[in-house]
């Protein structure tokens, strides 16, 4: 049998060395960025502008809080079940009922 204890806490150390040295804020600032990119041309992206977004500042003034029953009145349930570049790019293939805490 094949030890890969070794080459795990290789990686390991590697992954977390890596870690690191990254800023959390960049980072953050860098997936916000990517997902709000991916999502633009999504109803919910064109409705509070991602293509604008270039901050956490401006996701803040240009997306409010809101309930999730809020997504399920204004985006999902007109649509439904086919929930086609409504809040996220591309056909949404399982809809499960969710207590929307995780």
């Amino acid at each position: 049998m094949l030890d890969l204890t070794p080459f795990l806490r290789t990686y390991s150390w590697f992954r977390s060395s890596t870690l690191d040295k990254q800023d959390p804020t960049t980072t953050q600032l860098s997936t916000l960025l990517k997902l709000t990119s991916k999502a633009t041309n999504t109803t919910f992206g064109r409705d509070h502008s991602f293509s604008a977004i270039r901050s956490v500042e401006d996701f803040q003034r240009q997306v409010p809080l809101r309930k999730y029953e809020d997504f399920w009145e204004q985006y999902w349930k007109p649509v439904f079940p086919v929930l086609q570049d409504c809040t996220w790019p591309g056909l949404v293939p399982y809809f499960p009922v969710s207590s929307g805490t995780s």
